[in-house]
This record gives structure tokens, sequence and C-alpha cells, in this order.
């Protein structure tokens, strides 16, 4: 949604640097259309700001406790709820300079979300935001062909790069038919319902090197702890 109404990424800080780094260089002159420094900046201080405070504070708490996770996933949910709620107002026009305040909080969403989700060791998905990676790592799997079966981590591949595809052809046809704001709370809604399944998901045991950080390992074995 924000790439074609402001211009910028909120879950892809790779493409916000290159981008940053071309208006460092005066190139938003030549092309107005796609190098808009502020934005990324903007944009990159939302994520590095979700990603400092989920991290420094996880890191202390216990990144996979499980009263944790629910707090920061519905932090989050609330974060995207208070975005729809400025468009549907009118406090924000997605026309007007005031989105950079949306920019910075869903900027914040998914900086933090990336670290939340990283604690939690899903096989074959390093990063939730970034679906290059997954690609990579799927095709170039060994076992990419053997029986549903025998290869789960293939499997969560597959699954992780279409439910990517299909959430952006979900958003591309609300935003297009409905409006921007719908997005967002279709969105915030799918990140709430996240949250609640941390009330009922059994605890699961990692490996230690699996986990984000090994020193805390016997630490934070299982979500729920």
């Amino acid at each position: 949604m924000t790439v074609p109404t402001m211009k910028t990424f909120v879950a892809n800080n790779t493409g916000n640097w290159i981008l940053l780094s071309l208006g460092t260089v005066g190139l938003q002159d030549e092309y107005p259309n796609l190098v808009f420094p502020v934005r990324c900046i903007v944009a990159l201080a939302g994520s590095w700001t979700g990603s400092f405070v989920t991290g420094q504070a996880g890191h202390r708490i216990g990144m996979r406790k499980r009263w944790w996770l629910l707090t920061e996933f519905i932090f989050e949910s609330l974060l995207v709820y208070m975005s729809a709620i400025l468009l549907y107002t009118h406090a924000v026009r997605l026309n007007q300079n005031t989105n950079l305040i949306i920019l910075f909080f869903l900027s914040w969403v998914f900086g933090s979300q990336g670290v939340a989700a990283k604690s939690l060791g899903v096989p074959g998905i390093a990063m939730p935001a970034v679906v290059t990676g997954t690609m990579n790592d799927l095709l170039g799997d060994p076992d990419l062909f053997v029986p549903l079966t025998k290869n789960k981590t293939r499997n969560q591949r597959v699954v992780f790069v279409l439910l990517f595809f299909c959430g952006g052809i979900v958003g591309g046809l609300v935003l297009k038919h409905v409006d921007a704001a719908l997005v967002l709370v279709l969105t915030a809604s799918m990140k709430l319902l996240g949250a609640v399944c941390f009330l009922v998901v059994p605890g699961a045991v990692l490996k230690p090197d699996s986990v984000a950080s090994p020193s805390k390992s016997n630490e934070e074995k299982a979500v729920g702890e």
C-alpha cells in the first residue's frame, strides 16, 4: 500500500537504503517520481526505532515469553489501527506531507515485527518481511523435489512465498476498489489474530543454535515460559 500511495517502503529497508543513497547524490531531481530522500529517512527511522525498542526490551524480558509476544503484537496492531483512524478521520491525508506520521508508524511496526518474528526461529524463513532470501533458499534446496511429508522447511517456504503474493493481491484489490484505510484495518486485524494465537499455540523447544541470542538459549527455550 505504501509504495503506490506514499512512494516508500515500510517493510524493505534495503530499498529505502538504496533510494536514500541515490537521493544523497542528488538524483531526486532526475528521478522525481522515484527518489524521495525525506520519506526514506522517515521510514528508516521508524523501522530502526521499532527494531531497537523491541530488540532491547525483548532480550531483557525474554524474546520468546508468551506474554511478551502477545503484548508486542497487540501494540503493533494498535499502531496500524491508529494509522487507519487518522486516515478515516482525515486528520492525515495520503496526498499531503502529514502522511509521514503514518509512514513512521507502519515502519515501526514492520521493524518491530522483523525482530519479534526472527526470535521465533521459524526454519527456512530468516526475515519475515523479505521474500528474496526465502525464494533463493527454496529453489536452492537440495531436497526440493522430495515428497511433501519429507521436507517441512521447504513446505514452509512455499507457503510463505504464496501467502506473501496473495497478501499483495488482497491489499491491491482493497486499495483499488475501496481505500487505503481499509487496507490498514485488515492488516491490523490479521496482526491482532496472530497475537491471539500466542494464547493457544503450544510451546516449542528450540535448539541452542536456532535462538537469536545463544547466551539466553536455556532461559528462553519455549514460548510460554
